[in-house]
């Protein structure tokens, strides 16, 4: 049994969608009501997934989104989440790491969180532009490499690097991006992944539908 714990809109909404499309029985429990992206950076640090029984019988806990989207796509291949060629599985990896570092540690910290890069408030504004112009950057990067029609983050097929990906297009909008009008490859990803059963309950249940 899986336990989830998390704060409503942060990065583990991925791992949300990665259970519902396993399909096996969690639970999962919102820390507390975000009001402020300061509660949302305060509810992270205790949020992760409790692994209730693992298959040495030790029960476990892992804090990361990628380590965790990796390590339930590894435990349930029947999910076929993960590319079974190791080349693609680099590649779906080299997707989560750049988007946890670069674009979530980076970028979005920049824009949510000043105080984390420098001291003087009086500067704060200066991290904030230079954040909102990184994650522009970023986003551009993104529609880039969707731009060849591929269907899929990883050609392949459907993995947790388009789940992840789902996560930065809702920061997004919430951050007042036009995200369909100056991203279109990435926003018709996002259409197919969004159409899935599996993210529409999450969607739904997270008040995103």
């Amino acid at each position: 049994m899986y336990h989830l714990l998390y704060a409503k809109g942060s990065e583990l909404f991925a791992a949300r969608v990665v259970l519902e499309e396993i399909g096996l029985p969690y639970k999962a429990d919102a820390l507390n009501k975000i009001t402020s992206q300061n509660a949302l950076a305060d509810a992270n640090i205790r949020s992760g997934l409790a692994i209730a029984d693992r298959r040495n019988g030790e029960p476990g806990f892992l804090t990361e989104t990628s380590a965790i989207l990796v390590f339930l796509a590894r435990n349930h291949p029947e999910a076929k989440l993960i590319p079974r060629d190791p080349y693609e599985e680099a590649q779906c990896l080299e997707w989560l790491n750049w988007l946890s570092i670069q674009v979530s540690g980076v970028a979005f910290e920049q824009v949510w969180h000043p105080d984390r890069f420098v001291l003087d408030p009086n500067t704060y504004r200066e991290v904030v532009t230079k954040g909102w112009w990184t994650t522009e950057e970023h986003f551009d990067r993104i529609e880039e490499r969707l731009s060849d029609q591929r269907e899929w983050a990883v050609r392949s097929g459907y993995s947790i690097a388009d789940i992840y990906l789902l996560v930065f297009w809702l920061w997004g909008e919430r951050i007042g991006f036009s995200m369909a009008g100056r991203w279109r490859a990435w926003t018709r990803l996002m259409g197919r992944i969004m159409s899935r059963p599996a993210v529409r309950r999450v969607m739904l249940i997270e008040g995103l539908d």
